[in-house]
């Protein structure tokens, strides 16, 4: 188990405060460099810490994605109504980022996901369905040739 420093506890904390925003006010906060808080945010372990802290706040409140999704929807359908041009821009950015559609290219990169784990899932099966014989030459095979044998 992975122990944090009480002020990587503060820097998440006070990071998730300010919904995201602020890293270097965050590690200010958390008596650390504001430099810092960007340094931080490229360790893995402190963006599970994050994770971990977001999935309690959401289980103590009990919000579900589709709750806030439809707070979003009936939010800019009031901002339509009242002809609030900025609250529809608002409400249409936080959906985005609920859904992470505001990422560059979020849908592409999870349809090479879905594409990865279908030839993985094809290659399987090809295994499963491969002799004992075709099994031991593959073992065999040497690393180095471009086309390995017995799959197209």
């Amino acid at each position: 188990m992975v122990i944090h420093k009480p002020q990587h506890h503060q820097f998440v904390d006070n990071l998730i405060e300010q919904q995201m925003r602020g890293i270097g006010l965050a590690a200010k906060k958390a008596g650390l460099s504001p430099a810092y808080g960007s340094i931080l945010l490229t360790k893995p372990r402190i963006q599970r810490l994050i994770n971990q802290r977001q999935q309690e706040m959401r289980d103590q409140q009990g919000i579900k994605l589709q709750q806030l999704c439809t707070m979003l929807i009936q939010a800019y359908n009031t901002a339509q109504r009242e002809r609030d041009t900025k609250g529809m821009i608002r409400a249409t950015v936080e959906l985005a980022k609920l859904t992470g559609l505001d990422k560059p290219n979020q849908e592409a990169d999870l349809l090479k996901r879905v594409n990865g784990q279908r030839q993985i899932k094809h290659l399987h099966q090809k295994l499963e369905q491969m002799t004992e014989t075709d099994l031991l030459k593959l073992a065999r095979y040497d690393s180095e040739l471009t086309n390995p044998p017995f799959f197209d």
